[in-house]
């Protein structure tokens, strides 16, 4: 795998890696460098931290009502999923228990992970490459088996033949014809032929990997809907009355919600996940909660009818819709914004009388039905690899026929180093960082 990359966190983060429901048991990760020392804090002497590799331990917790016993399973950078030191805590999978359980890693000194934090910090880390988190986001998501055979089908291509393999060869022919620039072309007679083959090898190969990725059936992630707006405007009651049940706490107080919130609804016979942001009047959103804004299928900015203030910072996104809420309490026309022709489309909506709520409803469905029926099956991501794998085929066979007539090496040294461009960015070795918050952005807590 890649050496680590740079961007790597130093905080430690925790956050409950299994579903949030009822079971038996509840997983807990606890990842980064005070990892230990914030666990030790909650076991006491139950708990002797392991000095390296792996270890299994029964301890019991505390917490404010008592104590909850736990198993531990114990890894040390940088034998571990996300590279540094990590504790999973198997505990009681009571959902009032669970909370608590986090509460008080928190107050012992971890910060609450973001949506795809282990999986990134495993990517920077260099234990996963782009491939392999798309793989990631894939299994974590799915929601029938085909597509968790197709989530299986991409780490097994990874490992039959990783970014990495190919990589490595790339460079030793391009270091042996950089290392010859400068001979005589009498002392590499034969030299041209032999590398000629080794990039015919090496097309075959990026051909083969190509086209294994190219066989994985089609996945449809479940569309996303983002709620963005100032704090009570209304988003946390649109987004209880489409799931169905009190998810979001409704207060008149600014900010009562706090933590995103996700939840899955349907939209006139569509199935989507909303995402509530949590409304904030004079802060700065987080680059995290940007990108996942930037990332849903469609953007609501949600505003107070009867005095209708946008963010400060509006998320740009090419799907936004305007949406004036508490429409029962206009006593006549709502006010015009001065930046509503930058949106979509424009809805008054009245959640506790319903009115125009269907409206908004069907509006949105045919937005996401459209997706559907242009065959959006596979996420941007994979799409960006498949292309950026036939980029490099045909830069390596371009190299390919420069070595075979016989040209300067300069020229199918600049083939070979376009071929390196395009693995380094399936595997990651260069992306932006807006990009890499996109993709992480999407996966579920704890993963």
């Amino acid at each position: 795998m890649s050496a680590a990359r740079s961007g790597a966190s130093n905080d430690t983060i925790a956050a409950l890696a299994s579903a949030a429901d009822r079971a038996e048991r509840a997983v807990l990760r606890v990842s980064g460098p005070e990892c230990y020392p914030i666990v030790q804090r909650l076991a006491g002497s139950s708990f002797v931290p392991p000095t390296r590799g792996a270890r299994l331990a029964e301890v019991e917790l505390s917490l404010p009502d008592g104590r909850m016993p736990a198993t531990l399973w114990c890894f040390r950078a940088p034998r571990s999923y996300t590279g540094e030191d990590l504790i999973e805590i198997h505990a009681i999978g009571w959902p009032v228990l669970v909370h608590e359980l986090l509460r008080a890693l928190q107050r012992a000194g971890a910060r609450f992970a973001r949506p795809g934090e282990f999986t990134q910090r495993a990517f920077l880390a260099g234990k996963l490459d782009l491939a392999q988190c798309s793989a990631v986001l894939r299994l974590t998501s799915a929601r029938d088996r085909e597509v968790s055979r197709a989530a299986a089908g991409l780490l097994e291509v990874e490992r039959g033949e990783s970014t990495d393999a190919l990589r490595e060869e790339l460079l030793a022919m391009l270091a042996f014809l950089e290392a010859h620039l400068d001979f005589e072309e009498v002392e590499i007679a034969g030299a041209g032929e032999e590398l000629a083959q080794r990039a015919a090898d090496l097309r075959a190969r990026v051909a083969l990997q190509r086209s294994r990725w190219e066989a994985l059936p089609a996945t449809r992630e479940r569309p996303w809907i983002a709620l963005f707006g100032r704090p009570s405007v209304g988003k946390s009651t649109l987004f209880n009355r489409w799931v169905g049940e009190e998810r979001a706490l409704v207060d008149e107080a600014p900010g009562t919600t706090r933590d995103l919130l996700r939840a899955v609804a349907r939209l006139d016979g569509i199935e989507v996940e909303l995402v509530d942001q949590p409304g904030r009047a004079d802060e700065r959103a987080e680059v995290r909660e940007r990108a996942l804004l930037q990332s849903a299928d469609l953007l609501l900015c949600c505003v107070d009818a009867a005095a209708p203030e946008l963010p400060a910072e509006l998320p740009e996104h090419p799907r936004r819709f305007l949406v004036h809420l508490r429409a029962d309490r206009l006593t006549g026309e709502p006010p015009v914004l001065a930046t509503s022709d930058a949106f979509a489309g424009r809805f008054l909506v009245s959640v506790q009388r319903g009115d125009g709520l269907s409206e908004l409803e069907r509006s949105l469905a045919a937005a996401l039905r459209g997706d559907l029926a242009a065959g959006e099956g596979t996420s941007g991501v994979e799409l960006e690899q498949r292309e950026a794998l036939r980029a490099v085929e045909e830069h390596v066979s371009a190299a390919e026929v420069l070595l075979r007539a016989g040209l300067p090496f300069e020229i199918a040294a600049e083939e070979l180093r376009a071929g390196l461009a395009g693995l380094d960015r399936i595997a990651g070795s260069w992306s932006p960082e807006d990009l890499l918050d996109r993709i992480f952005a999407r996966f579920c807590l704890g993963k």
